[in-house]
């Protein structure tokens, strides 16, 4: 997957070393600072002025919610875009609890983008094989 360029964006990505690659992928096509340590991500926003900031879940060891909240401090207009890019899911408990912190600083919250969707996953394996329906339109896609 990989997101069209859009003219006139300032974009930061705030990057944990595991998600780095990913999220370097996934923004290709956009004119990013990456940044991979909080020192690097302040510094940066100090520098410049972002329009979007993306950052990830693992971002300098787990600070994301503490960055997001300097990214408010220093940039309240900025669009935020919390993530979880590589494969350390957290529980429903602990999604809820990040969540309610970024909901606090007026963002909506964490964004998904494992691959695994472990739910999902569950209830597919739940289901037999021949239960699992194919929709028309997907073979189209």
């Amino acid at each position: 997957m990989s997101l069209a360029p859009v003219l006139g964006m300032n974009v930061l990505v705030a990057a944990s070393l595991e998600a780095h690659g990913r999220l370097r992928s996934l923004m290709r096509g956009f004119d990013a600072d990456f940044v991979t340590s909080f020192a690097g991500g302040v510094e940066a926003l100090l520098r410049k002025e972002y329009s979007q900031i993306v950052v990830d879940l693992l971002f300098a060891d787990s600070r994301m919610v503490e960055f997001a909240r300097i990214v408010k401090e220093q940039h309240p207009s900025a669009r935020l875009v919390c993530v979880s890019a590589v494969g350390h899911p957290l529980g429903e408990a602990a999604v809820s609890r990040v969540n309610a912190r970024l909901q606090t600083l007026g963002y909506l919250g964490m964004v998904n983008l494992e691959r695994r969707h472990p739910e999902r996953d569950r209830r597919a394996r739940a289901r037999p094989m021949n239960d699992r329906r194919i929709e028309p339109q997907a073979l189209h896609a």
